[in-house]
């Protein structure tokens, strides 16, 4: 044996172990608890059929819009903080997207176009679970949705932050 190099059994040990852990991470986390929540569907403004979950309870609502190519799944784990905090939290999944299971199945072809009127419809179903007041949160193409659906749901004013953190 060469001075300094470890016997094969403890060098393939080494490399085993070294793949179980690449295993591992590649799991990726684990599945958020849906328990607090409970699937629901409402319409768009202009009459598609969305598929969402509700979280949690307040008069106080966070709508999380997603983006592409995620789904609702994506805030999850967000959204069980937020309710954690008090908040009634919506998640759902933009028309054409249809991830299926525990994810929704939202009906339509996606036309990136009208998502605006997803958002619109999904302020108008927190409403009527009893929210007085709607926070929009988006990421990509469900942040501008979320802008364009606020700029038509007045009196809210929407307020952006460009790259540096100024307010646009």
């Amino acid at each position: 044996m060469l001075r300094g190099t470890a016997p094969f059994g403890v060098r393939l040990l080494g490399v085993v172990a070294l793949f179980a852990i690449g295993l591992a991470a590649c799991g990726g986390p684990a599945a958020p608890d849906l328990s607090g929540s409970r699937a629901v569907t409402f319409e768009s403004r202009d009459g598609v059929v969305l598929e969402g979950r509700l979280f949690g309870d307040g008069s106080t609502a966070v709508v999380l819009s997603h983006m592409r190519p995620d789904d609702q799944r994506s805030w999850f784990a967000f959204a069980n903080r937020l309710a954690d905090q008090g908040y009634l939290v919506l998640t759902y999944d933009f028309r054409g997207y249809c991830p299926g299971g525990e994810g929704g199945c939202s009906q339509g072809d996606l036309q990136v176009s009208a998502i605006w009127q997803d958002v619109l419809g999904a302020m108008d179903f927190v409403r009527s679970e009893g929210a007085t007041s709607v926070a929009l949160v988006g990421a990509s193409m469900g942040g501008t949705a979320s802008l364009v659906a606020a700029d038509y749901a007045s009196p809210i004013r929407p307020t952006g932050y460009g790259t540096d953190r100024r307010p646009v």
